[in-house]
C-alpha cells in the first residue's frame, strides 16, 4: 500500500518541472539531470494499492518543505512515457485514480499505455467534475480486464475519460460515475492526434457496463466537449458485443440515452450487444405494472 497522505519524497529526487510532485503519489515522468525530450520506457507499476492524492492533503516534498496535492492529483501520474503498464492494482481515494498526459510534441507526448486488470473505487472530488477512475491523454491505450466502481460520493467525475489516438476499451466491468465512457477530443496533444488515422477509429467490445439511478443518463459520450467541433475525433465508434444495464429512475429523470455522440461528424457502428431497460416507475404514474399506492417498482421496460 503506497498513501500519499503525510508520505516522504525521497531527498534529492528532482522532477524537471517542479509541478510534477504535487500531481501524484507516484509519477512518471523525467529527472531534473535528463534532457528536454528524454521520456521514461518500459515501465510496469503491478500489484499495489495507490491512495490519499487528494486536494489539502499534505506530504513532504523532495526539498524536505510540506506540499500540498492538486485538485487534478492522481494516484499514478504519467506526466510523459512509453511503453508503460499499470497492471493489478487498487486505486482508491484519489482525484484521479490514473492521469496519463500528452504535450504537443514527441517529447512530452505519451505512447502504448496498457491499463490492465486494475480496480478503481472512490476516486474523484467531492463537488467537481473534472476528475475520474482513469483519465488519458496519449497515443494507443488499451483498457481490458479492469473494474470501475463507484466514484465518490458528492463528486461528479466519471469512470473511464479518454483523449486518445487509438483507443480500444475491452473486457471491462464500468459501473458508477457521471459517464460510464467518455470518450473525447485530444486537447494538449491535438495536432498530434488529428494528423493521425488511428485518432478516427475507437473501439469498444466485450465490456459490461452497468448504470445504476444514481448515475448519469447519457452513458457513452463520443466526439467531444469544448465546443469547438473542429477538433472532434470526427471519426467512427466501434461499439459491439457489449453488455449494457440501464436503470433509471423516472423521480429524478426526465429523459436520457445510452449514446451521446458529440455532433454530425462523428459515427457510431453498434451491433452485437445486448442492452436492457429497467425503469423505475413511482407512483402514482400509470404503466403497464402499476404499483400500490407509495411504493415503487423496478419493472423490464426493453430488452434489445
Amino acid at each position: 500500500v503506497i498513501d500519499g497522505v503525510n508520505a516522504t519524497t525521497r531527498p534529492g529526487m528532482r522532477s524537471f518541472f517542479a509541478g510534477t510532485q504535487v500531481r501524484g503519489v507516484i509519477t512518471v515522468s523525467f529527472d531534473a539531470n535528463d534532457e528536454y525530450g528524454d521520456k521514461p520506457q518500459h515501465i510496469v507499476i503491478e500489484g499495489l494499492e495507490v491512495r490519499g492524492a487528494n486536494s489539502g492533503e499534505r506530504f513532504i516534498g523532495d526539498d524536505g518543505s510540506q506540499q500540498e496535492f492538486t485538485d487534478a492529483a492522481a494516484g499514478i501520474f504519467v506526466e510523459r512515457g512509453e511503453n508503460i503498464t499499470i497492471r493489478n492494482c487498487l486505486l482508491r481515494d484519489n482525484g484521479n485514480g490514473i492521469f496519463v498526459a500528452s504535450g504537443g510534441d514527441e517529447a512530452s507526448l505519451s505512447r502504448d499505455i496498457l491499463i490492465d486488470g486494475n480496480e478503481f473505487f472512490d476516486n474523484s472530488s467531492v463537488g467537481r467534475f473534472f476528475e475520474h477512475h482513469s483519465y488519458v491523454e496519449a497515443v494507443n491505450v488499451v483498457y481490458q480486464y479492469n473494474r470501475y466502481r463507484n466514484t465518490r460520493a458528492g463528486s461528479g467525475g466519471g469512470a473511464l475519460k479518454d483523449r486518445s489516438a487509438g483507443t480500444v476499451v475491452r473486457y471491462n466491468w464500468i459501473e458508477g460515475g457521471t459517464r460510464a465512457l467518455d470518450l473525447v477530443e485530444a486537447q494538449d496533444s491535438g495536432e498530434i492526434a488529428r494528423s493521425m488515422s488511428a485518432y478516427r477509429s475507437t473501439y469498444v467490445y466485450g465490456n459490461v457496463i452497468n448504470v445504476g439511478p444514481e448515475d448519469a443518463t447519457n452513458t457513452v459520450h463520443y466526439g467531444g466537449d469544448s465546443g469547438i467541433e473542429s477538433t472532434y475525433r470526427k471519426g467512427a465508434l466501434y461499439f459491439y458485443d457489449n453488455t449494457l444495464v440501464y436503470r433509471v429512475d423516472r423521480a429524478d429523470t426526465y429523459h436520457g440515452s445510452i449514446f451521446d455522440i458529440s455532433s454530425n461528424g462523428e459515427t457510431a457502428y453498434i451491433w452485437g450487444n445486448v442492452f436492457m431497460c429497467n425503469l423505475r416507475l413511482q407512483a402514482p404514474r400509470k404503466s403497464l405494472c402499476t404499483p400500490p399506492a407509495g411504493l415503487g417498482i423496478w419493472s423490464l421496460a426493453a430488452i434489445w
